[in-house]
């Protein structure tokens, strides 16, 4: 979470992120300088966090998972197209897909940061999904509107039927 135009808190490298304390969390400036840190080192993709706050100020959280059906069908097909009404309120249309890049460099930092110049999330290819918020509960429940979206997505393709639509479409 950003806390200042340059400091934000982020997980640390390593542990479950089901048990950590908010003693476990990492505040960096979006320079990469560790401000304070408990005895855990920095989430190695850090570098993204940073990129992505300098490129949306308006964005106070940024929540990255690895959600293995919306990455699978994602990579795939190139993309999730929302269903439901909720899921295109979540995830605002098609979610694209950044090819995929190592993780925890500065490559994968910068294409992450400029797909979501214009977007709310984004899907990375082989690896998992990447959202903005203005607060850690909506980008949270974009990451889990992107999933629901697979869900139904591999439902649709599970039955056999043509001629689905999404909510986009008329």
């Amino acid at each position: 979470m950003r806390i200042s135009d340059d400091l934000f808190w982020i997980t640390p490298s390593g542990p479950h992120k089901g048990g950590l304390s908010p003693s476990d969390m990492v505040l960096m400036s979006t320079s990469g300088e560790v401000v304070e840190a408990s005895l855990r080192r920095p989430s190695s993709e850090w570098r993204m966090h940073a990129a992505i706050y300098k490129v949306r100020s308006d964005a106070k959280a940024v929540v990255h998972a690895h959600g293995s059906l919306s990455t699978t069908l994602a990579t795939l097909i190139g993309g999730i197209t929302p269903l439901s009404e909720e899921g295109v309120i979540y995830l605002g249309g098609r979610v694209q897909v950044v090819p995929w890049r190592r993780a925890g460099t500065w490559d994968l930092a910068n294409a992450v940061a400029e797909a979501l110049e214009d977007s709310n999330i984004v899907v990375i290819e082989r690896h998992g999904s990447v959202a903005v918020g203005p607060n850690l509960e909506v980008a949270c429940a974009r990451v889990e509107s992107l999933e629901e979206a697979a869900e139904h997505l591999r439902a649709v393709l599970r039955s056999g039927r043509g001629g689905w639509r999404s909510v986009l479409w008329p």
